[in-house]
């Protein structure tokens, strides 16, 4: 599995999905600003697309600021048949749209394997796919913000490439918001005519302004060809294409597919009208349409067509986000039990530290209030240092000194004191009938054992 670095230390890419002429499209793992995980260290990372926009898209700051214009306005869609846009990543070099991941497949490619079976799309099928397209535009045009006022949000760039229908047999439209950005750019706006021409509207392809109804006819020409399994227009080159659209000669879909309803060619057509006020009204207003005319099929039942078609591609699929997560996962809980250690050693560090204080003060009679001794006593009982670096009892002395300790209730406390200030103390009386010249004796290993009385002089 490939890997190339961290975005903006949140996305981590993997596999390459898809690869088009404006992006190359990868699996990624959404790992938050680091990798998050849960008291039992299971990871709360989730699985996001990553549309990796070509280089040159990333060093043009004008068509970056608009991207990110777009994705302000675009934020606000929230509907079941609209693929959520996360953010947009802008790096040197790098421009990265986060989108929801959606388990499932494009239906461009849906549309190739269904014509390799030589099989036509059962009716329900179609308009269920319609429908769930209309209504994502629907939410879309409709979009307000806070204040009410409308955003006026046109995809531009409706058409099977876009269309996306998960394995729970939900249709998704993603892209929102690309193709206005994309506009700002000559070389992008020859490769859209290019690529997306037999699905621009004609008001579209003269440049004299795009609305709700250019998206309608977009999705009028990817419905007729859904009922067909035909290409509506079509040509060696572009003029050809361009013809076509422009003079608006369109056969009903009943002439290649003999079974379309009557009902059916009547909304078709309507759709795909030159005119763009002899259209539908709304996006909402063919998809009810439709559903008086062809009951669709339910999301089971499209979710059946879609694994007819692409059962194996899905199971690759989910496998390789199921390596994924269990990759980010497995880095998250090495990184959490490695913080865990650090934070349990620091604590009983610091535990141990102030112990021993606590113990020194009582021993030397400060006379600042200190806690009984029994509680020193019962604090360093529970200690249980993770990882802290303890000196043997067998190791030869080296600056570690061993201190001589009063009885506390009956308990005899051994204590590793090396390098620890000692609080300040009052001072002590003097003994003479202790021998000092030599301060301290030595013990069965050889070493020094400081005598207290000598250290309170």
């Amino acid at each position: 599995m490939s890997q190339s670095r961290r975005h903006a230390n949140r996305y981590v890419p993997f596999d390459e999905l898809a690869c088009g002429g404006m992006a190359t499209v990868h699996l990624g793992v959404d790992v938050g600003a680091s990798p998050r995980v849960l008291a039992d260290g299971r990871s709360l990372a989730r699985a996001v697309a990553l549309k990796r926009l070509h280089p040159h898209y990333a060093r043009d700051p004008d068509f970056v600021r608009m991207l990110q214009d777009e994705a302000r306005l675009v934020s606000r869609i929230d509907h079941p048949n609209v693929v959520k846009l996360i953010e947009v990543v802008a790096e040197p070099d790098e421009l990265l749209l986060v989108l929801e991941y959606v388990a499932g497949e494009s239906l461009l490619e849906l549309l190739r394997a269904s014509r390799a079976q030589l099989t036509r799309i059962p009716a329900p099928v179609v308009v269920a796919i319609a429908i769930g397209l209309l209504r994502g535009l629907d939410a879309a045009h409709g979009a307000r913000d806070e204040q009410g006022h409308a955003l006026s949000i046109v995809h531009r760039d409706v058409s099977p490439h876009n269309v996306m229908i998960s394995s729970d047999g939900r249709v998704r439209l993603i892209d929102f918001g690309v193709a206005k950005a994309a506009g700002r750019l000559h070389t992008t706006r020859e490769r859209s005519l290019k690529g997306k021409l037999p699905y621009m509207a004609p008001e579209q392809v003269r440049g004299t302004g795009v609305s709700a109804a250019t998206d309608i006819y977009a999705a009028s020409v990817v419905l007729w060809e859904l009922l067909t399994a035909r290409r509506l227009f079509k040509g060696d080159n572009e003029a050809m294409i361009l013809e076509q659209v422009m003079l608006g000669y369109v056969s009903p879909p009943s002439r290649f597919a003999p079974e379309t309803p009557e009902a059916v060619d009547r909304i078709v057509l309507r759709g795909l009208q030159s005119s763009a006020s002899a259209r539908f009204t709304t996006a909402g207003e063919m998809a009810d349409a439709l559903e008086g005319a062809v009951p669709p099929a339910t999301p089971s039942e499209l979710a059946a067509w879609v694994r007819s078609l692409s059962g194996e591609a899905l199971d690759r699929r989910a496998a390789k986000v199921n390596a994924a997560m269990k990759q980010v996962a497995s880095k998250a809980r090495a990184s959490w039990e490695q913080k865990r250690r650090r934070v349990i050693a620091a604590a009983s560090g610091a535990a141990m530290v102030c112990a021993v204080a606590l113990i020194v003060v009582a021993s030397t009679g400060s006379t600042t209030a200190a806690p009984p001794p029994h509680a020193a006593t019962a604090a360093l009982a529970r200690i249980q240092p993770v990882e802290a670096p303890t000196a043997s009892i067998d190791e030869p002395a080296s600056s570690d000194v061993l201190m001589e300790l009063p009885a506390l209730e009956n308990d005899v406390v051994a204590v590793t004191a090396a390098r620890v200030p000692a609080p300040p103390r009052a001072r002590a009386p003097s003994h003479a009938a202790i021998d000092c010249a030599t301060p301290y004796t030595r013990d069965s290993v050889g070493r020094k054992v400081y005598k207290l009385d000598c250290l309170r002089r």
